[in-house]
């Protein structure tokens, strides 16, 4: 691309927060105070990252994709942590101080509890059955019926667990009698 096609569309796509539309002159940007302070503050960002642009103009398109790298890696970051967070030992953590809390139920339900979803999916949030598309810790069918837990229980144990409590208390009772039906039928 040319550089000053360039930098007219970088300067159309970098004004139009401040309310300037995409038609705007490069002098109509530059006499806006915001923007001449954010191309400062571009210009200063660049060169402390070394790479030197040569106008205002350059500097905010440096700065505004350095901008959208340094989101994703954050987002990719926070990602990373959260999945690190979501170990088996995490969830059965949750499950535990979640179920004593809402439900009364004590160890030896937790310990039902521990047997039936290690059977089920080994604690992983991410499970699926190749066979039914069961999902989840509880292994869901359908697992969007988690949703009403939380937008996030594809990626979150958490929802998952409470879901699947609420599951086993209404149709069961209890998880020790949730095992029960799961030793006589294989599934629950």
């Amino acid at each position: 691309m040319h550089r000053t096609a360039a930098t007219g569309a970088a300067l159309a796509a970098l004004a139009l927060p401040w309310g300037i539309t995409a038609s705007a002159s490069a002098e109509t940007v530059a006499s806006r105070p915001e923007a001449r302070v954010a191309a400062a503050s571009a210009t200063v960002a660049a060169y402390q990252a070394q790479v030197g642009p040569l106008t205002e103009v350059e500097a905010m398109v440096t700065a505004a994709d350095a901008g959208r790298s340094l989101r994703s890696r954050l987002a990719d970051a926070r990602e990373e942590a959260l999945q690190a967070r979501y170990t088996p030992a995490y969830s059965r953590d949750y499950a535990k101080a979640y179920m004593r809390k809402h439900y009364g139920w004590g160890a030896s339900e937790f310990r039902s509890l521990v047997q039936l979803w290690t059977r089920e999916s080994n604690w992983d949030h991410t499970a699926t059955n190749p066979t039914s598309g069961a999902y989840g810790i509880p292994q869901s069918l359908p697992a969007s019926k988690m949703a009403s837990e939380g937008d996030d229980w594809r990626t979150n144990p958490e929802p998952q667990i409470r879901w699947g409590l609420k599951y086993i208390r209404d149709t069961y009772g209890s998880p020790s009698a949730t095992v029960a039906f799961w030793n006589s039928n294989g599934w629950y």
